[in-house]
């Protein structure tokens, strides 16, 4: 028996077996089977300027194992909707309209602490590092070179 994870190509499926322990309890045990193919990573994006959300979402789609699950163009929209899917990593820009992204990589990490943040900044990214570390972000680049952004992306989730 299978189905397919909402994270997850279709070639990838779960089986299940079940028994009893000596002590009688019914024990599960779930085994993916991946059938030659890495999980997908979910990447949900946070950007207030729609022409860069755009190239966000065309440069990281090239990627293999990398599927956009959302885009925000604010930290409190974002703040409503990453909950409930749960992305492998969120690429915030800084500088967003209300909530900054720093601040918002501070309240997600505490609703999911292995949830992993990339900050993009048009500004001096050496001038937030202190405080994006310090909010919980696994790195903070500049918005200016597609390979650098494509570079941390593959850095962050490991790929």
């Amino acid at each position: 028996m299978g189905f397919i994870s909402k994270n997850s190509v279709p070639e990838i499926m779960f089986c299940g077996i079940c028994f009893y322990n000596n002590h009688g309890d019914h024990v599960v045990i779930i085994r993916t089977i991946y059938k030659g193919l890495r999980k997908m990573k979910c990447v949900f994006i946070v950007e207030d300027h729609e022409e860069i959300r755009l190239l966000y979402s065309v440069i990281l789609n090239r990627l293999e194992n990398v599927r956009i699950c959302g885009e925000g163009d604010t930290a409190e929209d974002a703040l409503e909707r990453i909950p409930d899917l749960h992305p492998d990593l969120v690429l915030i820009d800084i500088s967003l309209p209300g909530m900054d992204g720093i601040e918002l990589v501070e309240k997600l990490k505490r609703i999911d602490p292995k949830m992993k943040f990339l900050i993009v900044s048009g500004h001096d990214p050496e001038r937030f590092e202190l405080a994006a570390k310090a909010a919980g972000a696994d790195e903070i680049i500049g918005k200016g070179d597609i390979m650098e952004i494509t570079s941390a992306v593959k850095s962050v989730l490991e790929i």
